[in-house]
């Protein structure tokens, strides 16, 4: 996995955003104009100081690849090395 992490076009640096909440703790939803839900409202993640928090786009932790079955590990492992989003379409290529 440190391929990815060494190329800054493989690995770019992304605005981290979560999703907004209202007084009471609950999902804050966009609406279109029949007042019919079409999905969560994003806003950007802020720091102590009230700027805006950026990391890496893929990034695995030490503690979240231990917890990981073997086969997880290799099916994540050769989606990145073939360069495809999703490990279900490297099955191919597994051993």
């Amino acid at each position: 996995m440190e391929h990815v992490s060494a190329h800054a076009q493989l690995n770019p640096v992304v605005a981290k955003k979560d999703y907004a909440r209202d007084d009471k703790g609950r999902f804050v939803w966009q609406r279109n104009s029949g007042g019919k839900a079409i999905g969560k409202v994003l806003v950007p993640r802020l720091d102590e100081n009230g700027k805006q928090v950026y990391d890496h786009k893929f990034k695995w932790t030490m503690e979240e690849l231990m917890g990981l079955l073997r086969d997880q590990i290799i099916e994540r492992y050769v989606a990145e090395v073939f360069g495809h989003s999703r490990p279900s379409s490297t099955n191919p290529y597994k051993w």
